[in-house]
């Protein structure tokens, strides 16, 4: 005959040993326990785990992006153009006139474009020693775009013409030694 425990004696209810249970489940599903060098047990997750996880992050980056595409982007451009930008001193009191954020990137594209720079096109101050200016930014810019497309092409041309010049030289050579070879002579004596 078998006894059968009641758990109300033992301080357990039904709904906790099933609560324990479930817990124990999902603690196994989730988790792989491996022990390192010493013995030491380490819970590791499991490919179920980082499955969901996966899932999960998948998710609220898609939520995230949803939420910025309907209400974030749409007023970054109205927002970028009505912002406007004021100059202030060490005080934080306002100085000249408040500008908009496009005239802003207007006047510092050109400040750039329009800035003194040496050969090297290095500005004033970038590099020790003397600064000599040799024009603009725009103009250097555009002096080496020239360069280098001036560069391709005169490559181009002479690997062209290195190529018509070694037929040239490699048929004339092969007429010579033709040449060479009717007007030698092969004569034997015998003795």
């Amino acid at each position: 005959m078998t006894k059968s425990i009641d758990l109300e004696a033992i301080g357990i209810s039904a709904e906790e040993l099933q609560e324990r249970v479930v817990d124990r489940i999902a603690e196994r599903a989730l988790n792989n326990l491996s022990f390192d060098e010493y013995g030491d047990p380490h819970a590791r997750p499991s490919a179920l785990k980082r499955k969901i996880d996966e899932e999960i992050q998948k998710r609220i980056d898609e939520a995230v992006t949803e939420i910025a595409d309907k209400h974030i982007l749409p007023n970054v451009s109205e927002y970028v153009e009505t912002l406007t930008l004021q100059t202030t001193n060490k005080w934080g009191e306002k100085k000249g006139e408040p500008i908009t954020f496009i005239e802003y990137l207007v006047e510092r594209a050109h400040a750039y474009m329009t800035e003194e720079v040496d050969w090297n096109g290095k500005t004033k101050g970038v590099e020790y020693g003397s600064f000599r200016k040799a024009g603009t930014r725009v103009a250097f810019m555009i002096d080496k775009h020239l360069q280098f497309n001036i560069e391709q092409a005169m490559t181009q041309a002479l690997r062209e013409v290195n190529g018509s010049i070694a037929k040239g030289l490699e048929e004339t050579v092969k007429m010579k030694l033709a040449e060479i070879l009717q007007g030698l002579k092969v004569t034997t004596k015998v003795r």
